[in-house]
């Protein structure tokens, strides 16, 4: 069995926290070593790397700026697909467009692409099927 006291001090691995009322340190103290404790022991690549002891200051700095560099290329990237999912549209081509979308059987709907098809050449193709 594992002595949860000295594996860690962090909320997560306390079993009982209501009961250790540890409060001689304030919240934000408590909150950077808990933080500290989770970046340490993370299993995302490179979060440890941060807060590795070993390691010298620039090259803490060369991890930071990579995953503040990833951070950033993720959010451009989100955000130019949401952009082009906002900008597509729905084109909704009816034969009689006098006739009630209401009264059209729900397996007569179909989503075609906007490229065009040429009327010939599909003639071509199922003959040839």
């Amino acid at each position: 069995m594992v002595d949860i006291k000295t594996t860690s001090s962090a909320v997560w691995w306390i079993k009982y926290p209501q009961q250790q009322a540890e409060h001689t340190q304030s919240r934000a103290i408590r909150l950077c070593q808990d933080m500290t404790d989770l970046f340490s022991n993370i299993s995302l690549h490179g979060y440890n790397k941060l807060f590795d002891s070993e390691l010298l200051l620039y090259e803490k700095l060369i991890w930071l700026c990579l995953h503040i560099t990833t951070f950033v290329v993720m959010i451009i990237i989100l955000s130019f697909t949401w952009d082009y999912f906002v900008a597509q549209y729905f084109a909704i081509n009816l034969h009689d467009p006098l006739y009630p979308v209401e009264k059209i059987a729900f397996p007569a709907i179909s989503i075609c692409s906007n490229n065009r098809i040429s009327y010939q050449a599909a003639e071509n193709y199922a003959i040839e099927l």
